[in-house]
């Protein structure tokens, strides 16, 4: 009978796995070969996800060749947690001290120390989930992160950041990106204000034409309606 390569690997792989399972030196789990054989991979991955056992259920992952998108996530959902408790004593401290602030910078240079080893993070759902862990201040840190100004701008539009928002499309030269920052914004707030942002800031001034230019193309009567109550 010719030798079955592929079963062999097969049982190779089996057998690795349930190793590296019982002899994990954290959260050993003692399963027997029968048992491992009668879970789907994905169970074994589920039940580690479980226990937070990140590191074994990515390194499993990848051993058989799954995605580690969603692993990847979770560990860093499980990280921000601990973060967002460990900086609550500073949060809402009724006083800062100098030595409070570079506490709090310490633990939060940790978890993006943390977070650049980990290759193809969505920095805007990371900053989704600080925001509904009320961690406003991690949210515009990972955003801050995020390379591509029209995928972070909708998130810092949620957080009413708009000066900021501003800030980055003048920094793009992009009409295109500027016109759907523009185009959200001109949903929350008037023309008028709009502008005095721009007034806010000397820097933003020379960007004035590009505006008016979004809502003469754009937004024909709100200009109409602007240069009206300008008279």
């Amino acid at each position: 009978e010719e030798f079955n390569y592929d079963k062999f690997n097969e049982r190779w792989k089996e057998i690795r796995m349930v190793n590296q399972l019982r002899n994990d030196e954290n959260y050993p789990l003692f399963i027997t070969y029968r048992e491992y054989t009668e879970l789907m991979p994905r169970d074994i991955i589920r039940i580690m996800l479980k226990y937070k056992n990140f590191r074994v259920a990515a390194e499993i992952s990848e051993f058989l060749g799954y995605s580690t998108d969603k692993v990847k996530y979770k560990y860093m959902i499980e990280k921000m947690k601990n973060i967002n408790r460990r900086v609550q004593k500073y949060r809402f401290a009724e006083e800062k001290t100098k030595e409070n602030e570079m506490e709090e910078e310490q633990i939060y240079k940790d978890f993006f120390e943390d977070l650049e080893k980990i290759p193809d993070v969505s920095y805007v759902n990371l900053a989704k989930k600080a925001i509904k862990l009320r961690n406003e201040k991690l949210s515009m840190k990972l955003l801050e992160q995020e390379k591509s100004a029209l995928t972070k701008i909708p998130q810092l539009l949620e957080l009413n950041k708009i000066t900021h928002s501003l800030d980055i499309c003048f920094k793009t030269y992009d009409f295109n990106i500027l016109s759907i920052v523009l185009q959200k914004l001109s949903n929350k707030i008037s023309m008028d204000e709009i502008i005095l942002e721009c007034l806010k800031k000397p820097e933003f001034q020379t960007h004035l034409p590009k505006i008016i230019l979004f809502y003469k193309k754009y937004k024909p009567e709100d200009l109409s309606k602007f240069l009206s109550e300008s008279k």
